[in-house]
């Protein structure tokens, strides 16, 4: 068996040292190219190739840039560039249509949020209410539907807008707190935490909002899974986690550090990230967490996180870097059956772990000879031992499986079948079963058969599993069944209990038989002895067999004669 991971080129020009050793889960670090604070990353649409980070060069009034990968986050390249104009958040509808926020730069002209409706080779400064400090984050749930977070020259602010960013009214509930982060659950219902320790809710698009929770420290993160459950997190290491919707959360401190973001993986698997270069995970819904990253150099501030289609886990930060945890993927692949007879069809299933996966079969011998169906049926026409491969891919990663020698295909025997006076033989010397008018002769599986009934007569022969089709048939008019009578040969005692004597007179010496046969046709019974001339007795016990008629059968110099006996006791 023979298994190949492998990268694409690009990737391996990024992390070529840790490509042999890579195992599930390893955290793997890597850099935009420039030493910037990367403060948001998304991959939208439900895939994982295209992806956005956008970031500042410095924590206030820092420039602006937007990164973009076309290669699952292989390589990022710069699409905008704002002198003094960092952004805080960003947030996209589809791989096209995008929404970033930050602060404001007339001079460029920048109003603080851009927009691109062309996967960001291009971005329009949208109209922005009017005195805004900066914008800490944007969140749509659809092109028109969003909600801009501000902190103004005087206290906060929420926008809302429902044309795609082209007017904005402000909402209400707001002004206690300066918004740092929201999320959208679902329909109209988002939530937000901001720097004075504050969970809102709104119900309504994000027109009004409602305080559910209060008395934390700086609260910087927001996500939630369904309806019901959500975690946030902030400063000093505070976790929160609701299971009602929000109506009351719980608290925990997990370090004394601070936690930008956290995002759920599945209902059970969480992860959180933070500064000082922290990555902690929870398996059980967050009730408790471990340290996911332990060889964290503690050098950088991780501030989003965001987790692909096909598993990857990508985290961003300072100084450029990008951390990408990949769910790698693993070719595997069963085949029902593996023994098959020349004709048959064969049933691939993948077995292969990851997301989102392409398939590459190929059948050596097999109809068809490759095929990108999940789980393809393959027919195999020829005798032989074939291989099989399986390559996937999640667009990023590959993986293949080869397993030499994994079908055998067995020829279908073809008996024929010729008569011997009252004797049937297969040109098969094995794997007989001899059969008369459609039913199967018990215990009839040797490579001839002494027929002692009329009827039509074929066989048919199994070898390696594999059962061929009927012979040629054979009819027998059996005359022997009225008892081919002599009055040189007899039975007697019948009825008896199954001890009897075969009397007979040969002219000379040859080579006899006795055979006994059931009222089904299967011989219980044979003896072959040398008869010498004149009168000749053999003695015969049945044993142990059932009450009934049977068909005692004579061979001597003189032909072969039968007579019936009963069978009492």
């Amino acid at each position: 068996m023979i298994k190949h991971l492998f990268f694409t080129a690009a990737l391996c020009l990024l992390i070529c040292s840790s490509v042999q050793s890579q195992v599930g889960g390893v955290w793997q670090k890597l850099n935009v190219g420039q030493s910037v604070i990367q403060t948001a990353i998304d991959f939208p649409g439900n895939q994982s190739v295209i992806g956005y980070t956008v970031s500042m060069s410095l924590t206030y009034n820092g420039n602006g840039n937007i990164f973009k990968t076309w290669d699952g986050g292989q390589s990022w390249t710069s699409v905008w560039f704002g002198s003094q104009a960092g952004l805080y958040g960003a947030s996209f509808v589809s791989v096209d249509t995008g929404y970033v926020a930050g602060l404001p730069k007339p001079s460029i002209p920048w109003s603080g949020f851009g927009k691109t409706t062309d996967g960001g080779l291009s971005w329009t400064s949208m109209p922005v209410p009017s005195n805004v400090y900066q914008f800490t984050d944007v969140i749509f749930r659809d092109a028109n539907h969003g909600i801009l977070l501000a902190q103004t020259n005087s206290s906060a602010a929420a926008y809302v807008t429902s044309d795609g960013g082209n007017t904005w009214q402000t909402a209400t509930g707001i002004s206690n707190g300066i918004p740092n982060r929201a999320c959208h659950v679902s329909g109209t219902k988002f939530f937000l935490v901001d720097n004075s320790g504050h969970i809102k809710k709104s119900v309504d698009d994000g027109f009004t909002w409602t305080t559910v929770y209060s008395g934390g420290p700086i609260l910087l993160g927001i996500a939630f899974y369904d309806d019901l459950t959500g975690q946030a997190c902030g400063d000093n290491g505070v976790i929160l986690r609701t299971t009602d919707g929000g109506n009351t959360w719980q608290s925990q401190s997990v370090t004394t550090d601070i936690w930008h973001q956290v995002i759920y993986e599945d209902q059970n698997t969480l992860y959180v990230v933070g500064t000082p270069e922290i990555i902690y995970k929870s398996t059980n819904g967050g009730n408790s967490w471990s340290n996911d990253y332990p060889q964290s150099t503690y050098n950088n501030a991780f501030y989003d996180i965001v987790i692909t289609s096909n598993g990857t886990t990508w985290v961003c930060g300072s100084q450029g870097v990008l951390m990408r945890k990949y769910q790698l993927i693993q070719a595997n692949f069963t085949a029902n059956p593996t023994n098959a007879c020349k004709g048959d069809s064969v049933q691939f299933t993948s077995t292969s772990t990851g997301n989102n996966l392409t398939y590459s079969w190929h059948f050596e011998g097999g109809s068809p000879a490759s095929s990108a169906a999940e789980n393809p049926k393959v027919l195999y026409d020829s005798q032989g031992t074939f291989g099989a491969k399986l390559i996937i891919s999640d667009g990023v990663l590959s993986d293949s499986l080869y397993k030499p020698d994994y079908i055998t295909v067995t020829q279908t025997p073809t008996p024929v079948i010729i008569l011997n006076v009252n004797t049937l033989v297969s040109n098969m010397p094995n794997g007989n079963q001899w059969y008369r008018d459609g039913n199967a002769i018990p215990g009839a599986t040797l490579q001839s058969y002494d027929i002692v009934q009329t009827g039509w007569y074929w066989d048919v022969v199994t070898q390696n599993g594999c059962p061929s089709d009927t012979s040629n048939n054979i009819y027998k008019l059996f005359v022997g069944m009225d008892e081919h009578s002599s009055p040189s040969v007899s039975i007697y005692p019948s009825p008896g209990n199954g001890k009897f004597t075969v009397s007979y007179h040969s002219d000379k010496s040859s080579s006899s038989f006795v055979r006994v046969y059931n009222s089904l046709g299967v011989k219980v019974f044979e003896r072959s002895f040398q008869s010498g001339q004149h009168e000749h007795q053999e003695y015969v016990e049945l044993g142990n067999v059932p009450l009934g008629l049977y068909t005692v059968t004579i061979t001597i110099d003189k032909g072969i004669f039968t007579k019936k006996i009963e069978v009492i006791k």
